[in-house]
């Protein structure tokens, strides 16, 4: 195995024992004819069962696995987070535990990096034409479906799946990144870290399959959905307060006619509460308005300072770089 191997499949695991061996097993069936150096790494999420012991043995008897853990369950973003550092390889790769996704998913996107020098980022989509779901229970479905599509208004219309985790990534795309979530929503943050860093982000089609699936789902719909509406905010603040503030506007004009109407007509009585509500929805359309371009203004200094980290880190590395050459010229102290 190489110094530094092309392909890293990094694999988050949480109460995952009856997987592992299998998962482990499937992933090197489909990477061997890559023909490349990998390397697999295990990361278990402070699992309760029999994750870490299973997970230990296996790296302790293949050489390309790899395997990092920690007591305490953090979730999907911190164990994905602690997969990267520990990768090592030029592409990297994140999976579902239980290849819900199938293992030849992994050749595809490597495959798809390797001759697309244009792309950063690929990503597996079951939304998009040749892509599907087999066996998924209806709620997740539909709640994928809708939560993509929001998440399309708020990131990138171009692009119909933003919160699956396979995906593969050129190792610098995640060197140029400060990532900070520790749940599922770090799909969407890597992707909107992405796309504000004018990284290529390409999907091809994949099917999810819940056939012969074992162990039980970690999917929550009410969390999911409401991290999903908060990111939608965070990125484009003017799809809430646009739309109360022109809907504020609006029926402000219609009951201001209204009250045009009975005024002309002598029918409106001084100290009416309809005019007082005229004046509210106004002055409050105009307020919420406010909010959202000041809340716009926010999400795009937020962009801008994804760039500076971006910048930062790249400054840093340079400077290890050259510390390191300095100390390698220098020779060692006596």
């Amino acid at each position: 195995m190489s110094d530094r191997p092309e392909v890293s499949v990094v694999v988050p695991m949480f109460n995952e024992e009856e997987n592992v061996e299998a998962t482990v097993e499937r992933l090197k069936g489909a990477l061997e004819p890559l023909k490349c150096a990998y390397e697999i790494v295990l990361v278990n999420d402070g699992s309760t069962d029999s994750t870490h012991a299973v997970a230990q043995a296996v790296s302790e008897r293949e050489p390309n696995v790899s395997f990092v853990s920690y007591p305490i369950n953090r979730g999907r973003g911190k164990a994905m987070r602690t997969g990267f550092a520990r990768a090592s390889g030029n592409l990297v790769c994140t999976t579902e535990a239980d290849l819900s996704w199938g293992q030849d998913i992994i050749v595809r996107m490597v495959t798809e990096l390797r001759r697309s020098p244009d792309a950063d980022i690929v990503v597996a989509s079951p939304h998009m034409p040749g892509g599907a779901y087999e066996d998924v229970p209806w709620l997740r479905t539909v709640a994928s479906g809708i939560g993509n599509q929001i998440l399309r208004m708020a990131l990138s219309p171009s692009l119909t799946m933003m919160t699956g985790m396979t995906r593969a990534y050129r190792r610098h795309v995640l060197e140029s990144m400060e990532l900070e979530s520790d749940g599922k929503e770090i799909h969407v943050e890597i992707l909107s870290k992405a796309l504000a860093l004018d990284y290529t982000v390409k999907e091809i089609p994949a099917v999810l399959s819940w056939r012969g699936k074992k162990g039980t789902s970690k999917f929550r719909f009410r969390q999911i959905a409401s991290s999903h509406l908060l990111l939608t905010f965070f990125e484009r603040p003017m799809m809430l307060f646009g739309a109360l503030g022109f809907l504020m506007l609006l029926l402000g004009f219609v009951f201001g006619v209204d009250v045009a109407v009975l005024r002309f007509t002598g029918r409106l009585t001084a100290g009416r509460p309809l005019i007082t509500l005229v004046a509210l929805l106004v002055i409050g359309g105009i307020q919420v308005l406010s909010f959202g371009l000041i809340g716009t203004q926010i999400a795009a200094l937020r962009r801008a300072s994804v760039k500076i980290q971006r910048q930062n880190r790249e400054l840093a590395s340079q400077l290890s770089r050259l510390g390191l050459a300095a100390g390698q010229e220098g020779g060692e102290p006596r």
